[in-house]
């Protein structure tokens, strides 16, 4: 009676609620202040099906939806009647079976147990506002032939993060244009399908990628590298994590960074952020010397070069391989040269992990 007292008194006020669980002597009280819920935080299976008769969700702005409960062919066409809700996270077994007003919104964290990625991918495109996105996917083996070769263009969003596992990566980006795309973050716990032509076109499509994450065995080869890093105008941070296919590959991805102003394209001209984690070990320190060295500048030489040059110097340089009895140790002589390299002012490091 104490808490329906302050919730009365509290009203026209929007309240944030949380239900977890079980069904409590609040619960029946609680949901007839639908209308005044400004966030809502819902993790509960038992509950799930109440959604199904609550009042208009009048002042409701953000949403979390976490559910084990299979409800098919059941749809909750509840939040279809939130005017202001603007951000959505759904963990839930069918993501289609909550409609929401896709348009709407400006951020979006999906996860569905079941449901194929063209679903996501479908629910994806009808989000014309969204500013920022996370996607988990389920392994598919191909993405369903394309009823058309229509490009959907996001022209807001900025960031997008996916998990994925053994799956056509590049299928997923191929009818999507983000111009404003500013971070990727791709991940992955098990063997990924990696097209290098068709992530390339993706990316001329999105030519503002400041910050790209990779993790994961994507099975990124040398070609795909070559390409990937010609096709990064705006880069400037790059996270590579075990997504090799082999050591060419972490040799090519180093030579496409090395710059020379003999040169007279340069590729990647904003990069200054680099991390490279690979599980094998597998650095050649002579590629590795000439990559930091050809965009390394100390002050004094920067202020002694008639312009500044064409790509920017390194911020920070991180290199990680994993600790094991054939892992190949790097040479003192070139644990020296890092040495050097940070007394001249680099943030550099180099490191082993279990």
């Amino acid at each position: 009676s104490i808490a329906k007292t302050i919730f009365e008194r509290s009203a026209p006020l929007s309240i944030p609620v949380t239900i977890f669980g079980d069904e409590s002597p609040l619960s029946d009280f609680i949901f007839t202040l639908a209308p005044r819920w400004k966030s809502l935080h819902f993790y509960s299976d038992v509950q799930i099906t109440t959604l199904v008769g609550i009042p208009t969700l009048q002042s409701l702005e953000s949403l979390r939806l976490t559910s084990d409960l299979e409800i098919y062919p059941l749809t909750i066409e509840c939040f279809l009647g939130a005017p202001h809700l603007r951000d959505v996270s759904l963990n839930v077994w069918r993501a289609s079976s909550f409609p929401m007003p896709w348009s709407q919104l400006t951020s979006l964290s999906l996860s569905s147990q079941t449901e194929p990625a063209q679903i996501l991918l479908d629910i994806l495109v009808q989000c014309t506002n969204i500013e920022d996105a996370s996607l988990l996917m389920i392994p598919w083996t191909q993405m369903p032939a394309p009823t058309s070769d229509k490009i959907s263009q996001l022209s807001r969003l900025k960031t997008l993060k996916l998990e994925i596992d053994n799956s056509p990566i590049a299928a997923f980006f191929a009818h999507l244009a983000l111009p404003a795309l500013s971070q990727l973050f791709i991940e992955t716990c098990s063997d990924c399908i990696w097209s290098s032509a068709g992530f390339s076109a993706f990316q001329r499509r999105s030519p503002s990628i400041r910050e790209l994450m990779l993790m994961g065995p994507l099975n990124i080869p040398s070609e795909g590298f070559v390409s990937l890093i010609h096709e990064s105008p705006c880069l400037e941070e790059l996270f590579l994590d075990r997504c090799f296919a082999g050591p060419n590959a972490v040799d090519a991805a180093l030579f496409s960074l090395q710059y020379s102003d003999t040169h007279t394209v340069h590729h990647a001209p904003r990069l200054q952020r680099l991390s490279i984690i690979d599980s094998e070990g597998r650095f050649d320190e002579t590629m590795l010397e000439r990559t930091i060295c050809s965009r390394w500048w100390t002050d004094s030489q920067l202020r002694a070069l008639p312009a500044p040059p064409p790509v920017a110097r390194w911020a920070w340089f991180r290199i990680a391989k994993e600790f094991h009895e054939d892992a190949q140790d790097f040479s003192d002589s070139f644990r020296e040269k890092i040495v050097q390299l940070r007394e001249e002012g680099l943030d550099v490091s180099i490191d082993e992990f279990d």
